[in-house]
C-alpha cells in the first residue's frame, strides 16, 4: 500500500505536472539528493569511502545529500563518529546526513529491495534519487552529466522523450598491469580498463543528436564456450556475466518527476523483488557438459532489468548514453586490489 502523501504527490503529478518541472539544480530550493547504497558489510570500505567522498563534493557544490546505507551491521559510535569526520561539508558547516539502515545478515540479496520502502516514504522530500552498490563510484560528474543529458534528451523532444528514454550508464573495471602487481616499476599507465558487462550497442540519432543506445536481454541466458574472463570449468558466475547482451550497470539514477512517471509506467516505486519470470534459466554448453541453473537476481533487478527489460511489468525503457560524451557515462566498478591501490593514492 502507498502512504498517503505519496498519494498526494500521484495526484498532484496526474493534475499535469511536468517530469521536468521543479529540476534538480544546486544552489536552489530543488537540491536534495537521496542516494541508496547497497552496502551489506565492510567487505567494500575502500570504495566506500570514495563514494562518500563524491557526496561530500556535491554538498561543497551546492547540493544537499542524504545517504542511506542498507547494510547487516550495527554500527559502533566509533564508526558513527568516524563517517561524521570523513563526510564533513564546508559549505553547511556540518556532515552530510547518513542514514544506518539495519537488517538482519539472513536477509542476503534481499537487502537489495529493501530501499523501496524509504524511496516511498521520501519521494516528496527529494528531487534527485540514486541507488547503487557499494562499489560502484558514482561521481559528482555523474550528478552533473546525467541531469545536463535528460534535459537534452526532454529538449530534443518535449512531448515524450523521456516517457520512453532514459540516460544510462555502462560499467568498466580497472585492473593494475601485470609487472605492477609483482613489482613496482614507474610506467605512465598503471591501470588497465575493460568493459565488465557488454551490452549490444547501437548508434541512434534523436532529432539529428547523435547517442549509443545500450540494448540486450537479462544476463540469464545462453552462453556458448568460454567467455572473455572464465577462469576455469567451475566458474559459472563469470560466464554468465561475460554474456553479451547484458544490460546491468549496479545503478539507477532519476528525478523526482522521473520516478514519479516510472510508478505510473511500471509501479516502479512498489516492485521489491523480481517475479519468477525474471529468476530465468541459465544454460552453459561445453563439450561433454551441460548445465541447467536455476539463480534469482535481486541485485541486478533492482538496480537495472526492471527499468530496461521489456517485458510484462517491467519499465522497458530505452538506454541511452550521448555519443560525443561516451567516456562521461562510464562508471567504475572498484574492485579488491586496484580499488585499494587507488584509494591511498587519491583519498
Amino acid at each position: 500500500m502507498l502512504s498517503t502523501v505519496l498519494l498526494v504527490v500521484f495526484l498532484t503529478y496526474g493534475m499535469g505536472e511536468s517530469i521536468v518541472e521543479n529540476f534538480p539544480s544546486p544552489n536552489t530550493n530543488h537540491n536534495r539528493i537521496m542516494a541508496f547504497v547497497l552496502n551489506f558489510n565492510f567487505n567494500h570500505i575502500d570504495p566506500l569511502l570514495l563514494i562518500l567522498n563524491e557526496y561530500v563534493s556535491m554538498c561543497e557544490g551546492g547540493w544537499y545529500p542524504t545517504v542511506v546505507l542498507h547494510t547487516t551491521l550495527n554500527w559502533t559510535s566509533t564508526m558513527h563518529r568516524y563517517f561524521r569526520q570523513r563526510t564533513y561539508c564546508y559549505r553547511i558547516g556540518a556532515s552530510i546526513i547518513l542514514r544506518v539502515d539495519v537488517h538482519d545478515s539472513s536477509v542476503g540479496t534481499g537487502l537489495a529491495m529493501k530501499h523501496k520502502d524509504i524511496l516511498q516514504q521520501e519521494i516528496n522530500n527529494h528531487d534527485f534519487f540514486v541507488y547503487h552498490e557499494d562499489d560502484i563510484i558514482f561521481k559528482y560528474s555523474h550528478l552533473v552529466g546525467y541531469l545536463n543529458e535528460t534535459k537534452t534528451l526532454h529538449d530534443l523532444n518535449p512531448e515524450n522523450e523521456l516517457h520512453s528514454s532514459v540516460i544510462g550508464f555502462l560499467r568498466y573495471r580497472r585492473e593494475l598491469r601485470p609487472e605492477i602487481q609483482s613489482d613496482y616499476q614507474e610506467k605512465d599507465i598503471f591501470e588497465q580498463e575493460y568493459l565488465e558487462e557488454r551490452p549490444d550497442i547501437r548508434p541512434a540519432c534523436i532529432k539529428n543528436e547523435p547517442y549509443l543506445l545500450l540494448t540486450g536481454a537479462s544476463f540469464l541466458r545462453v552462453c556458448f564456450g568460454p567467455s572473455l574472463h572464465y577462469r576455469g570449468p567451475y566458474d559459472f558466475y563469470s560466464l554468465c556475466y561475460s554474456c553479451t547482451g547484458n544490460t546491468h550497470q549496479a545503478i539507477w539514477a532519476f528525478t523526482r518527476g522521473q520516478l514519479l512517471y516510472l510508478q505510473t509506467k511500471c509501479k516502479f516505486l512498489e516492485q521489491a523483488k523480481p517475479s519468477r519470470c525474471n529468476s530465468g534459466t541459465s544454460i552453459f554448453i561445453f563439450p561433454l557438459l551441460l548445465i541447467k541453473l536455476f539463480l534469482s537476481f535481486n541485485r541486478e533487478f533492482m538496480s537495472s532489468f526492471l527499468v530496461f527489460e521489456h517485458k510484462r511489468g517491467h519499465c522497458g525503457m530505452k538506454k541511452y548514453i550521448p555519443g560525443a560524451r561516451f567516456t562521461t557515462f562510464g562508471i567504475w566498478h572498484c574492485k579488491y586490489s586496484v580499488c585499494m591501490y587507488s584509494f591511498l593514492l587519491y583519498r
